[in-house]
């Protein structure tokens, strides 16, 4: 791929990605006025998580895929679709912690609490097993989060044993994943930041994607 061609790609999916983020800040409102402020507060969270990959210059794909799985599990959250689609429950409890995890993994990189994704001593399955720690911890939040917003566990789908724990395995099939996926790109000698969109392509710093 030229240079042309593949500032082109990375142009589009900068832009998507600005979408889905202008998307959740309309969420804001939407959900105030269609259901609650508890509600409104979800896409302000949603928001947040969303503004971090752009304003730390993450690498594309982990910045796209962030603002996917965290818009779309605010808008199950909120309009229900959990009890709509029983099933959607499961792969979204999987995406979102791989999303998660593998973000946070490169950023804890830059600041040095985790070894770098090159480094020489650094064997693929650490590499997998901290990624797993930190996306393992992401869906223990989540499921403080669903405790502390459905108080009543007779009340609400969102809680209780079996979807607990359920919620909590998928979590960990997904940290998995991400650890893999992190595992590869560091094969590939990418690193923590995304391409500059430059007309010089040797302005780049080397390994960053």
């Amino acid at each position: 791929m030229d240079r042309t061609h593949r500032n082109t790609l990375l142009r589009g999916v900068d832009i998507i990605a600005d979408l889905l983020r202008l998307v959740s800040l309309a969420g804001i409102p939407l959900a105030w006025v269609l259901y609650s402020w508890s509600s409104a507060l979800v896409f302000v969270i949603v928001s947040v998580i969303l503004i971090v990959p752009r304003a730390t210059a993450l690498p594309r794909p982990v910045d796209l895929a962030v603002a996917v799985t965290w818009l779309l599990a605010g808008w199950a959250n909120v309009a229900g679709w959990y009890l709509l689609l029983d099933w959607i429950d499961i792969p979204i409890h999987i995406i979102t912690p791989a999303a998660t995890a593998a973000a946070l993994y490169l950023l804890l990189v830059r600041v040095e609490l985790v070894p770098p994704l090159q480094e020489r001593q650094v064997r693929n399955p650490a590499l997998i097993l901290l990624t797993f720690a930190l996306g393992a911890a992401i869906a223990v939040l989540w499921e403080f989060y669903e405790w502390l917003r459905y108080p009543d566990p007779q009340g609400s789908p969102f809680v209780g044993y079996a979807d607990t724990i359920g919620d909590l395995f998928n979590g960990c099939i997904g940290s998995v994943v991400a650890g893999i996926g992190l595992a590869v790109w560091a094969w590939f000698g990418w690193g923590t930041r995304r391409i500059p969109l430059r007309g010089i392509a040797s302005r780049a710093r080397v390994g960053d994607a």
